[in-house]
């Protein structure tokens, strides 16, 4: 396990960019290290400290610390450094892959723990309480044993469940997944597993919930003698990933594309224009004298003056073309699929009377 995180860390850092990798068992006094590949070049009581504030970039955005977290407690951290400053992008991969590694280690933990422990009252006392769902699916797909928490988190009750279809758990549009994912891990042999995304039902036509998956086959273990699936309730995390991937291609305040979305989708019309027939064009806008707006009457005025107009460019064009706004007050259009490249400037209209 703590190779593969390594290996994951080397190909998320571009090339085996990370002159340092650690990965930390507990916290604070407690810290101690589980796997240390290269040189950390920084101080770990204070990595602890910002693990436990959620973790961050620090040393000049060259060392990214990020928790082990499971059940809202920390378990230890990833630490990763690198000669060069990481950009957001980089560290945010390896937020998740410090949130993967967490749930991986949990579910092998458990695992191992269902196998010496089975009948133990302090292993049924975990498995009453844990948050994250644990089922165990017998080869033919039914469904051998669910923990309580599925009737927390989804309304199922563990009994109506147990010898019923697992695939049962799952949205229409991943059940069949499931069953792929089933297939794959048997044929592939004890052993093997997979992380996969999935949304599970919730009972009596509740909605669904977007889950992290992690399956193992313990098929030959005779104390398990199923694929055991640990599931996590991910949606909180998919929402702020999903809000987070906006933020980088959209303008804070008008809500329009930014500069770098405008960029990549210029770079794809022109790469399709050359292989058509058609045009595509671009209109550069801005404010004359906006710069008054904001000296005589605020910048908040100067903002509702952008928005108003991100509103009026949004409703003057087509659905499918990209209305951007490039910083201050520059304004971008980009039109695709024009069969006269002098099509957007036939209705110019001077506005500056409207101003």
């Amino acid at each position: 396990m703590y190779a593969a995180t390594s290996t994951a860390v080397r190909s998320l850092t571009s090339a085996d960019a990370a002159s340092g990798v650690g990965l930390y068992r507990g916290g604070g006094p407690g810290l101690e290290p589980a796997a240390v590949w290269g040189a950390i070049d920084a101080d770990l009581q204070e990595a602890s400290s910002l693990a436990a504030a959620g973790g961050g970039l620090t040393d000049g955005a060259r060392t990214s610390v990020n928790p082990l977290r499971h059940d809202g407690a920390q378990r230890g951290m990833l630490v990763v450094c690198c000669p060069d400053a990481m950009t957001l992008d980089v560290h945010g991969a390896l937020c998740s892959l410090a949130s993967q590694t967490a749930l991986a280690l949990e579910s092998v933990t458990l695992a191992a723990t269902a196998r010496a422990l089975r009948q133990d009252t302090r292993f049924k006392s975990l498995i009453q309480n844990a948050s994250d769902l644990l089922i165990v699916v017998s080869a033919d797909g039914s469904v051998a044993y669910a923990s309580p928490s599925v009737q927390r988190r989804l309304g199922w009750s563990p009994q109506t469940l147990e010898g019923a279809g697992f695939d049962v758990l799952f949205s229409p549009g991943d059940a069949a997944l499931a069953r792929r994912v089933l297939a794959e891990l048997i044929h592939r042999g004890a052993g093997a597993h997979v992380v996969v995304d999935c949304r599970l039902r919730r009972a009596a036509g509740g909605g669904t919930v977007a889950f992290e998956a992690i399956a193992q086959n313990l098929l030959s273990d005779p104390d398990v003698a199923g694929v055991v699936v640990t599931l996590r309730d991910v949606s909180e995390r998919r929402e702020l990933e999903r809000q987070l991937a906006h933020q980088a291609f959209h303008d804070a305040l008008t809500g329009l594309a930014n500069r770098a979305l405008f960029h990549g989708r210029a770079e794809q019309a022109l790469a399709r224009t050359a292989r058509r027939t058609d045009h595509v064009a671009m209109l550069m806008l801005d404010l004359d004298e906006f710069k008054i707006v904001n000296d005589t009457l605020g910048h908040a005025a100067g903002d509702e003056l952008l928005i108003a107009v991100a509103r009026c460019l949004s409703r003057s064009t087509r659905p499918g073309d990209t209305v951007a706004r490039l910083g201050g007050d520059e304004f971008a259009v980009l039109m695709e699929g024009l069969p006269d490249p002098r099509r957007p400037t036939r209705r110019r209209r001077d506005h500056r009377s409207a101003r």
